[in-house]
């Protein structure tokens, strides 16, 4: 009698590891074919005049994995920056909106001490997702009265998934804000397609900037100050068509490290042109 007790005892063990060993091949094949969710706050600098709105975007600026739904955790700094609500529907982004017709489930809160709000936001078309490149939400904040640096950041808890399964690794980009008397609208060119941009920014002690050339020819990287004064050239060679990252560590053309503030980054490549700001912080 014990004997047939153990074996039954052991029996049901063991069905109950295979079960949990079949569960994990199919929670790893579930998540195998994901790849990484690259998410950025734009523009990467925003240049704005003392009491100013200014609209940010949360954008997917890859193709890359698909994803029905998102949490942002954003941080600001009450002090200087003020959000101001709009409609929900203002807020949705366009790459979420014409995914799927049915309303989704959506859920804004802002923290009580007002130094950060986040964003549920969940698709509730069955089989739907979005892989990006595209914008999934909009946020507006008001500058503050005088001139200052700040910055919007996504923390930490900011996640993507599709189905349940949260897509990792999750890579993020941060956004600066420049109170600037005299400024009206920021000097950003308009875009070309050459996707220029930096990570992390604010940066401390490298950053790495990013672009994207749509086909083979000479690009040009030059880091300035806001003067006009050139810092340094990054590189300046032919290149093939595609992705290309090129750090900078904060040092000029004779090597030495620069002061902390807002540099500009020109890329001039196959007669395209593009600026972006990035923020040296000590």
């Amino acid at each position: 009698m014990m004997t047939e007790m153990k074996l039954k005892k052991t029996s049901a063990l063991c069905t109950f590891r295979w079960i949990f060993v079949l569960l994990s091949i199919v929670v790893c094949f579930a998540g195998e074919g994901l790849a990484d969710v690259r998410v950025a706050i734009l523009p990467a600098t925003n240049v704005v005049a003392p009491g100013a709105t200014f609209d940010v975007e949360f954008s997917v600026t890859e193709a890359g994995s698909g994803f029905n739904g998102f949490d942002l955790f954003v941080g600001y700094d009450p002090a200087v920056l003020t959000f101001i609500s709009q409609p929900a529907i203002s807020q949705q982004g366009p790459l979420m909106q014409e995914a799927c017709e049915n309303t989704p489930f959506h859920v804004f809160q802002i923290a009580p001490d007002s130094t950060s709000l986040s964003v549920t936001y969940v698709l509730l078309c069955a089989g739907v997702s979005v892989s990006g490149p595209g914008v999934v939400y909009r946020l507006r904040f008001q500058a503050g009265s005088t001139e200052d640096t700040t910055q919007l950041k996504l923390l930490e808890g900011t996640s993507f998934y599709n189905a349940g399964i949260i897509i990792s690794p999750l890579v993020t980009e941060d956004a600066v804000v420049d109170i600037v008397s005299g400024t009206s609208t920021p000097p950003e060119p308009v875009e070309t397609g050459l996707n220029l941009r930096a990570a992390p920014n604010p940066f401390n002690p490298q950053t790495v900037v990013s672009f994207d050339l749509p086909r083979p020819g000479v690009a040009s990287l030059t880091i300035y100050a806001t003067n006009g004064r050139k810092v340094i050239t990054l590189m300046d060679d032919f290149l093939n068509s595609g992705l290309h990252r090129v750090p900078w560590n904060g040092q000029d053309q004779s090597g030495r490290q620069v002061a902390s503030g807002i540099y500009r980054v020109r890329l001039e490549a196959v007669g395209l042109s593009e600026l972006r700001s990035v923020a040296l912080v000590k």
